[in-house]
């Protein structure tokens, strides 16, 4: 039974501008450089009529590893992520999808992502679910990627609160 999880964060930026650095490659780019990990890149970007795709590549050094993932798992981890952001709507609020997986691991992870105005900046929302399909463990590792999951999700908060408040 998968592991549900939520994360927040607030940007002094509007949506609009947070949106415009979704929209942009070099964003992708420095943030994929400055917290993606040692094998980080991205193998696809798109901005289309339905919004913007980016595909990347993402990786955790064993060392920053949990044991109970070294255990299952040894080595560092390869993370293959996908999101698509759909622009605007009506209300000011952008909104998409995310995905993650873990080649060679019978994991399931993904979820929603809204992006909406709060007072004069916006607030990032993530709903997702975990689901590691490992006998007896699948749970508690679950909890460990999770935890790994926030704290990477903190580090992109934090890129793009600098990018949207820094000149570029």
């Amino acid at each position: 039974m998968p592991t549900k999880f939520e994360h927040s964060a607030r940007f002094s930026a509007s949506v609009a501008t947070v949106y415009t650095a979704f929209s942009s490659a070099e964003y992708w780019q420095r943030r994929v450089a400055d917290v993606g990990g040692p094998i980080a890149r991205i193998d696809e970007f798109a901005v289309r009529d339905d919004g913007v795709h980016v595909a990347l590549m993402q990786g955790v050094a064993e060392e920053f590893l949990p044991s109970i993932v070294t255990k299952v798992r040894p080595g560092d981890l390869e993370i293959d992520r996908t999101e698509h952001w759909r622009p605007a709507g009506p209300d000011g609020s952008a909104s998409g999808t995310f995905t993650a997986a873990i080649p060679g691991v019978p994991a399931t992870i993904g979820g929603t992502l809204g992006l909406s105005p709060d007072g004069a900046g916006s607030r990032l929302s993530i709903r997702g679910d975990v689901e590691i399909k490992v006998p007896l463990i699948g749970g508690k590792i679950e909890k460990a990627a999770i935890d790994q999951l926030v704290r990477l999700l903190e580090s992109e908060d934090e890129f793009t609160s600098r990018w949207t408040t820094t000149p570029q």
